[in-house]
């Protein structure tokens, strides 16, 4: 990406949309390969394009760069107060967002960015409380189910409080590795908490040395079979 072609871009406010996909794919095709001073004229150029182009160009902008590990942070941040459409694959997957970045973020938003902050790959405790703050359901749901998520114990203990009566709760609270005792027995008397392997998947999954699946019956079963009688010769 040349800084004269982004100097085009930047002057091409008869057709932004165009201008903004050739930015787009440029920046796409070469990931840390810019030099300061081209993320600096690629920033600037977007940032000019994107309040003259429709919603659905900037969705599609976004869902392309938000993984991008040298995407400008300026560029990120003005994403993620766009429309939540928008900024939603950006709050989600964006490296570059600081852990104070995405706590404005929320404090600025509320609910219409938290879901997509709560399935980053990972989150701080700190976040996660926030988070859970008058939180929608469907937020905790991904909270709980989120294992790169960090949760306090008072998260933990306000998600078991709802699991009591919700199976869907209990169900993905219980497949976390991480619940303190007294949760993880609270929700074994449920039946929802990850258990050990049985000792039927402990022999390769499940299956014998010669392929066959060994069931729990097949288990009970030898050891009350009758011993084989056996031949002796003299």
């Amino acid at each position: 990406m040349e800084n004269l072609a982004l100097k085009s871009a930047l002057e091409q406010t008869d057709d932004p949309r165009s201008a903004l996909q050739q930015l787009r794919n440029a920046f796409a095709k070469r990931p840390g390969r810019l030099s300061g001073s081209e993320l600096e004229l690629f920033c600037k150029a977007v940032l000019h394009l994107l309040p003259l182009v429709p919603l659905i160009e900037r969705m599609a902008f976004a869902r392309q760069i938000a993984k991008l590990q040298d995407t400008p942070r300026e560029l990120l941040i003005a994403l993620a107060n766009d429309h939540y459409l928008v900024s939603a694959p950006v709050l989600e997957s964006a490296p570059m967002l600081t852990e104070d970045d995405l706590s404005e973020t929320i404090r600025k938003f509320g609910a219409p960015v938290c879901l997509a902050i709560a399935k980053r790959a990972e989150l701080s405790e700190q976040l996660t409380d926030q988070l859970m703050q008058d939180a929608e359901l469907k937020v905790q749901y991904a909270l709980a189910g989120n294992q790169g998520a960090r949760l306090s114990r008072a998260s933990i203990k306000a998600m078991f409080d709802i699991s009591e009566n919700d199976s869907r709760m209990s169900e993905t609270l219980g497949r976390r590795g991480d619940l303190p005792p007294e949760i993880a027995n609270g929700l074994s008397e449920r039946g929802h908490v990850k258990k050990s392997a049985s000792p039927a998947a402990l022999m390769d999954h499940g299956k014998g040395r010669a392929g066959i699946v060994l069931t729990q019956d097949l288990l009970n079963a030898g050891r009350t079979r009758k011993p084989v009688k056996t031949l002796s010769y003299s």
